[in-house]
């Protein structure tokens, strides 16, 4: 009888036992497919953006030779001292170049004169070509030269200098290839000392030319050479990595051709082989060039379900299916532990409640930073479609008037060059602060349009009204003194402002309004800027060339 009651008494634990053990089973196995699959997924992904910064940072990094294109076009005749000043100021943003080399087109009939001329930089100067075993010899002789006459860093490329680049075909075709293009050429792979056996640098081509005719060949007489730079891949790639903390891969880098692969550019060696590794391929272009980008992964890094996964989830399971079935036996055994269980388990929802406001207050938090203009401290694009929306819809049950005011920052452009983007994004954040100052009702809005443009919604505001507040804001921005030297209207920074104003929202669209207020911009840019002009949409008008689609505005104020 007691074995009876005992076995009835703990029957709840065995059966939750039971259900338990199945259910965790069948989740696990459920959990591991779906495992399987999102980590396959997020390699992909990962790979794919690894990938294209690799492309991106390889694009830019060879962009950076366009900066010495118009060092050259704005210079004519640059001395060795000028070629190693201004590049010794941009190459240290770029750690991947290795050199940068300035190659002049020489003629036969100058090359005495050119070799006693560079002979003061380096005693005993020739141009030279590779001989047998490469032995460096003077060049043979030959219509036109191409040699290395400025070289920056000079330290560990002496050898370099005076190096008739016309002289070896791979080299010369590739000059060929960067004029008939009148872009960036890249050479096969070359080696540096500094690297090791799995990784190569590239030389970089762009030809200087002189007018506007664009040469189709080496002898054309506006050609004034090349500028060259060395870049080691290496270091680009490493840079990608270190950004996507991607190390535990295996990256393989190697020319790609129509049969296949050819030479190995660079092998990154961080995976410790697993049995069956995830891989991703794909061919990017490189200016004359592709390249094909194989990375390696371990599936178990991207969250792929091992075997001790499996026990961990199984174990996991199976204990909290004990834990449930004690839970069960305590409440059945004694009443004084299921009143402390219920106190727990209301602490618990307490601190669920607790944090559930922190998030929501922290989601409100993210709700302003994603409305709001991360240079100008206003609203963003976003928030003014948004606002102005509202705000027409509104016009349009109440019958109230709707003013809009749209502004330009005059000469920005040349701002920006003459002080730099750093102080251009302060002077954006002054003027912004003026716009939120004067329009500083409830209802109102300054946001940012986009580039230096700032709008302004003004509700129930009729234009004289509007008008006015304009030209409050086009006065306090120019009492902010804000230096501008290259401006072409002021000594100071000014702004241009186009305003329109709607009576009756439903005869309008929301486009029209803003190309209104775009249209009278425009023409104060036209009168000479730092000024207020007014557009007024002509309702009559409007709807007599509805049929033909415009949008007739009638200038009528212009202050």
């Amino acid at each position: 009888m007691r074995r009876t009651k005992a076995i009835f008494k703990y029957m709840p634990v065995w059966i939750i036992l039971a259900v338990g053990i199945v259910v965790t089973y069948i989740l696990v196995m459920l959990v591991a497919v779906n495992r399987d699959e999102l980590a396959k997924t997020s390699f992909d992904n990962t790979t794919n953006r690894l990938t294209d910064e690799i492309s991106l940072h390889i694009t830019d990094s060879m962009h950076a030779l366009y900066h010495m294109s118009s060092f050259y076009h704005g210079s004519e005749h640059v001395t060795s001292e000028e070629f190693n000043q201004y590049v010794g100021g941009f190459i240290s943003l770029y750690p991947e170049i290795h050199a940068v080399k300035w190659a002049p087109r020489i003629l036969h009939s100058q090359r005495r004169d050119h070799e006693q001329q560079q002979s003061a930089y380096k005693q005993g100067y020739t141009i030279t070509e590779k001989g047998k075993a490469n032995a460096v010899i003077p060049a043979s002789e030959r219509d036109y030269y191409f040699p290395v006459t400025y070289l920056y860093p000079m330290k560990g490329s002496e050898s370099a200098f005076g190096y008739d680049l016309a002289s070896n075909m791979a080299r010369k075709g590739m000059l060929e290839g960067a004029v008939y293009t009148n872009s960036i050429s890249v050479s096969s792979r070359i080696r540096l000392t500094p690297e090791k056996d799995d990784s190569f640098a590239v030389l970089i081509a762009l030809p200087i030319i002189a007018g506007g005719k664009i040469p189709l060949s080496l002898d054309s007489p506006n050609l004034q050479g090349f500028v060259l730079g060395v870049f080691r891949i290496k270091l680009i790639i490493d840079r990608n990595i270190e950004y996507i903390d991607f190390k535990k891969a295996d990256i393989i880098i190697s020319e790609h051709l129509d049969g296949g692969d050819g030479e190995l550019l660079f092998h990154y060696h961080g995976l410790n082989q697993p049995i069956h590794p995830y891989v991703n391929s794909r061919v990017i272009k490189v200016a004359n060039r592709e390249w094909r980008v194989q990375i390696k992964g371990d599936p178990e890094q991207f969250g792929a379900t091992a075997l001790m996964d499996y026990l961990i989830m199984f174990m996991i399971g199976f204990g909290f299916t004990v834990i449930l079935a004690a839970y069960i036996h305590l409440l059945c055994s004694s009443q004084q532990q299921a009143r402390q269980i219920s106190e727990r388990l209301t602490h618990e929802m307490n601190e669920r409640k607790k944090y559930e406001k922190r998030l929501i207050k922290s989601n409100s938090k993210l709700e302003i930073l994603l409305r709001e203009d991360p240079v100008m401290k206003i609203a963003n694009r976003r928030a003014f479609n948004e606002c102005l929306l509202n705000e027409w819809r509104r016009a349009q049950r109440s019958g109230f008037p709707l003013s809009l005011i749209i502004a330009d920052i005059d000469n920005f452009k040349a701002f920006n060059d003459k002080y730099g983007h750093v102080v251009g994004d302060l002077c954006l954040r002054e003027v912004a602060a003026v716009f939120s100052a004067i329009a500083n009702r409830p209802s109102d809005m300054a946001a940012r349009y986009g580039g230096e443009e700032i709008v302004v919604i003004l509700s129930e505001t009729f234009g004289d009204g509007a008008v006015t507040v304009a030209e409050r804001i086009r006065e306090a921005v120019a009492a902010l003194c804000i230096p501008h030297e290259d401006s072409t209207t002021s000594s100071v920074v000014t702004i241009s402002l186009g305003v329109t104003t709607i009576i009756e929202a439903s005869d309008y669209s929301m486009n029209e309004i803003i190309k209104s207020a775009d249209a009278a911009l425009y023409l104060a840019k036209q009168q000479g800027k730092n000024r207020v002009v007014q557009a007024k949409l002509d309702k009559k008008k409007i709807a007599g060339s509805q049929q033909q689609n415009k949008t007739v505005i009638n200038i009528s104020t212009c202050l």
